[in-house]
């Protein structure tokens, strides 16, 4: 079934969301809250002045069913942590890490997480959701999970990545709660998306 779905651009993430959204053939109307979306994003994208008349909004809201990249929608972690939360379960192997990048202006001082290039090792600073938060600076984004036989990354454009993520929470049908309680129909949506999942086996030393 086909949802219709309301965007709030509070942000470029969310306004990325929105041309994601235009393109899944899961949705058949994307509203845009305020804002005439591009004329090349067709006849199934519109302004609206409110999320009333759509099955979710994308976006804080109280009143409507809702998805968000933290822990405050209907829909919740739809983002970084719900990618990386998602991906670890599709590991089988012992000592499990999770690990994502987040913008910010000041490195990481603990230990390095591995990610692929161009992002390479970057230092970890502190755990949300039971993910660690790797500090990068720039437009480049990355989330890698790893066990002791295999790992799994993502690494794409950070504003492209985080709409993405952002857009295949509204897709995920009937859902409440985080993203990675659905991981296999949320990877399924994110990856429709555009997102590629990179798999490197290791030695399991």
């Amino acid at each position: 079934m086909k949802v219709r779905v309301a965007v709030d651009p509070v942000d470029e993430v969310h306004s990325r969301a929105a041309a994601s959204l235009v393109s899944s053939p899961l949705v058949s109307a994307v509203g845009l809250i305020g804002k005439a979306p591009p004329k090349s994003w067709g006849r199934r994208a519109t302004k609206v002045s409110d999320a009333g008349g759509f099955d979710v909004l994308v976006g804080p809201d109280s009143d409507h069913p809702n998805v968000t990249p933290d822990g405050a929608g209907s829909v919740a972690f739809a983002g970084l942590t719900g990618l990386a939360r998602s991906l670890a379960t599709r590991l089988a192997g012992d000592r499990i890490s999770m690990d994502r990048t987040v913008t910010a202006t000041e490195p990481g001082t603990g230990p390095f997480a591995l990610f692929p290039e161009p992002l390479g090792a970057v230092r970890r600073s502190t755990m949300s959701e039971g993910v660690m938060l790797c500090p990068v600076q720039g437009r480049i984004a990355g989330v890698v999970v790893g066990d002791s036989l295999r790992s799994l990354a993502v690494i794409d454009d950070v504003l492209f990545l985080s709409g993405a993520c952002l857009a295949a929470g509204a897709v995920l049908s009937g859902h409440t709660g985080p993203v990675w309680e659905r991981p296999e129909e949320y990877l399924e949506r994110v990856q429709s998306l555009g997102v590629l999942v990179a798999e490197a086996v290791t030695d399991g030393s």
